[in-house]
């Protein structure tokens, strides 16, 4: 009989203590995490998180560089400008706009002109299609999105006698050249670049003026589209 207790008590000597057979644990059963730890550990990730924003955000952005036939490097515009762009950078800018007819730019001056989108390139373009502006004209074209591609689309479009105060009272007023070739596809082809301010004026779009010239024999006038567009604002 003392050997039988001796064996039972063998068995659950392991137990003393602890009348709950609930809050045992088994060998090999992971501790629950604290809330400590959930707090540290999400600590550590949002702070690696700001740091790798700051690397991504804080690099200097390098510019796409182009050279022209003339051997001249340039900068193309990018999403911003350097604010002080090297030696190099504005002494062939200065070289090429000298080429151009804008002589004696001071290093301020090219620093000003290109803050405010006017390049090497850009001018060059422009004077491309015919045009000789002053570096006022430029920083005017510059200022009111007017780029070289808008003007020498409207050029491809027939309209070859803007001028420099034409082209930017088009972009004031919000007309592009995809506008403008999507109302010639629609049989406006002889649209004068007022009309096509008219039109932007009163918010008339594509869709309105195929909504419009639905089923009908002739297109509407400019004049019924303008009214269209005002009377649907």
């Amino acid at each position: 009989m003392a050997l039988k207790n001796d064996l039972y008590d063998s068995q659950t000597s392991r137990f003393k203590g602890d009348s709950s057979m609930s809050s045992l644990k088994y060998v090999g059963e992971p501790e629950p995490e604290s809330k400590g730890a959930i707090w540290l550990r999400g600590t550590l990730f949002v702070a690696f998180l700001a740091s790798f924003m700051l690397f991504l955000f804080g690099r200097d952005s390098k510019p796409t560089v182009t050279t022209d036939s003339n051997g001249i490097t340039e900068v193309l515009k990018n999403e911003v400008f350097n604010s002080t762009p090297d030696s190099k950078l504005l002494r062939d800018m200065g070289d090429w706009m000298a080429r151009m007819g804008y002589q004696g730019l001071t290093t301020d001056e090219l620093i000003d002109l290109r803050k405010k989108g006017v390049t090497a390139t850009f001018t060059s373009r422009i004077r491309e299609l015919g045009y000789e502006p002053t570096l006022e004209e430029l920083v005017q074209l510059a200022q009111h999105d007017v780029s070289a591609t808008f003007a020498s689309m409207m050029h491809s479009l027939g309209y070859k006698d803007l001028k420099i105060e034409d082209l930017t009272r088009l972009r004031i007023h919000g007309v592009t050249a995809h506008f403008t070739s999507n109302m010639h596809d629609l049989g406006y082809k002889n649209i004068t670049p007022d009309e096509l301010i008219q039109l932007k004026d009163a918010k008339v779009s594509i869709s309105m003026v195929k909504r419009l010239n639905k089923d009908r024999v002739q297109p509407a006038t400019i004049e019924e589209l303008v009214r269209y567009g005002i009377s649907n604002q």
